[in-house]
């Protein structure tokens, strides 16, 4: 199962569920545009290398609100719902 890679594996686990999304390089992050499940949705995305950076970082003035532990939002809930509709 090691030469298996990762994005096949969760490929095959996902089997039809799926978004649609463009992404774009702004900033310190990038901004996920989705097209499915729902057409104008948009996720800032950031990456830190530890806890400190995170906790000390000020998103830019478009950042609405924090969902990092917003289950409804993460990309499998996002998926899953793109293949109910």
């Amino acid at each position: 199962m090691n030469d298996v890679p990762k994005y096949a594996l969760v490929d095959s686990l996902l089997s039809s569920a799926r978004t649609r999304k463009r992404r774009y390089s702004v900033a310190e992050g990038a901004i996920d545009d989705y097209l499915e499940p729902k057409d104008g949705f948009a996720v800032y995305e950031v990456e830190f290398d530890d806890e400190d950076a995170a906790e000390s970082y000020r998103p830019p003035a478009f950042v609405t609100r924090e969902i990092t532990f917003e289950s409804a939002v993460s990309g499998i809930s996002l998926a899953q719902r793109s293949t109910r509709n």
